[in-house]
């Protein structure tokens, strides 16, 4: 499909009167949306910790852009309850919000993308967001990775003296 201003005549043939010729002029174009950052790099995080990155999305249409998080979902079968379907949503570790919305002509929007790990890996992640009226996906690119953080100690033995309640520490 060609995008961009067209222009179209069509005759209007009166009879008994003159005929006119119409002109019509259109700017033909789908709902497009654009990323401030097309790959984020959440870096390394503890186990159990949060990270917050905000990025911007922008229509710079002159249409309405309706858009939607697609998360990917598996089916699962729960045992409890039989044969029932339930869809469950794979990688978690990566979430959007908002997860919906419509962006006016020139109009921008902040994008939440949390970061919680749970287990310690490294994370990669394709986010895809779906334009109505638009058969493309828009994607952005989250990576990051995480640690469980050890405690260890030097010795098994530990002597600690003894010591009353507000009393300075002979340490």
């Amino acid at each position: 499909m060609d995008l961009g201003l067209k222009t179209f005549k069509v005759p209007v043939l009166i009879s008994g009167g003159t005929n006119i010729l119409l002109n019509f002029k259109i700017n033909q174009t789908i709902p497009d949306i654009e990323f401030s950052s097309k790959e984020i790099d959440f870096g390394t995080i503890s186990v159990g910790f949060v990270k917050i990155v905000y990025i911007r999305i922008e229509n710079k249409n002159v249409v309405p852009t309706e858009w939607e998080y697609k998360p990917e979902t598996k089916e699962s079968k729960d045992e409890k309850k039989g044969a029932e379907v339930a869809l469950v949503r794979r990688n978690e570790v990566f979430k959007i919000f908002p997860e919906s919305g419509l962006l006016k002509p020139m109009q921008k929007q902040n994008l939440k993308i949390v970061f919680m790990p749970v287990t310690s890996n490294n994370f990669t992640q394709i986010i895809k967001f779906k334009l109505k009226s638009n058969d493309d996906f828009k994607e952005v690119i989250c990576r990051g990775s995480s640690f469980t953080p050890k405690l260890e100690f030097d010795s098994l033995n530990l002597n600690v003296n003894t010591m009353l309640p507000y009393s300075v520490s002979p340490y």
